[in-house]
């Protein structure tokens, strides 16, 4: 039996359709938040890239970001996030 035989990597494809494949139950938990950070960020005129920026970046949990947004169009300084 031969140990020292690799199997053949996957085609960029197959690899991302795996990637895909195996992220959909976590996709299906995080898309209402989303959709909901979404919402809250066009109801306090947020501009789109800094609210995408944002989730992209701070990872406080939904009720955090939140409130961040919120301090975000109160106007609290910078150093209160």
């Amino acid at each position: 039996m031969d140990l020292n035989h690799t199997l053949p990597a996957p085609s960029p494809q197959a690899a991302f359709a795996a990637g895909f494949k195996a992220q959909l139950p976590v996709l299906l938990g995080v898309a209402p938040f989303a959709m909901i950070f979404g919402v809250t960020a066009v109801s306090l005129d947020l501009p789109a890239v800094p609210a995408m920026g944002m989730s992209l970046i701070v990872f406080a949990g939904w009720a955090g970001d939140l409130f961040i947004y919120k301090l975000i169009h109160g106007g609290a300084p910078l150093p209160s996030f």
